[in-house]
């Protein structure tokens, strides 16, 4: 839905609502998807509550979260590739890394240090043997089963 009004190189960009963006990160997300189509960004993680905007130098020396908190796809790059995205759960684990591995197979980029974020304990993580992570371990079980990540532009 996201995509019905837009030219092939508009985007869509998903994103927690709980992160900040670093300053000059959409100049930067403008640029990546210009020449990837897709992009990911991993989130920086701050301990403590911030009063004030972090400076991009701040963020960049913050603590790096594993997971993945922002997606952005052009519509052409979406089209191209939706079909072998798994129809994962937001908001459980695992899904992250999929879209991550599918955005790297066709050659996309990472947005790095583009978002920051306020430390707090995760809904997914303290159930992690529950349904809908269960349900994205599985699927991301099966895709990468046949998609390997150690090589993730050999099949491009």
């Amino acid at each position: 839905r996201g995509f019905a009004a837009c030219g092939p190189t508009d985007a869509v960009v998903l994103t927690n609502s709980d992160v900040g963006f670093t300053p000059g990160m959409s100049r930067d997300l403008r640029r990546l998807l210009a020449c990837k189509g897709a992009c990911y960004c991993y989130r920086r993680d701050f301990n403590t509550a911030l009063n004030i905007l972090p400076s991009r130098y701040q963020v960049l020396s913050s603590a790096h979260f594993g997971g993945l908190d922002l997606f952005a796809f052009t519509k052409k790059w979406w089209n191209d590739h939706w079909e072998e995205a798994p129809d994962m759960l937001l908001g459980c684990t695992h899904w992250d890394l999929v879209y991550r591995d599918l955005i790297k197979k066709y050659a996309g980029g990472e947005l790095y240090a583009g978002i920051w974020h306020e430390n707090h304990p995760s809904h997914w993580a303290t159930i992690p043997r529950g349904p809908g992570n269960m349900y994205n371990m599985n699927l991301s079980n099966l895709w990468y089963t046949t998609n390997d990540s150690s090589q993730p532009y050999k099949s491009v």
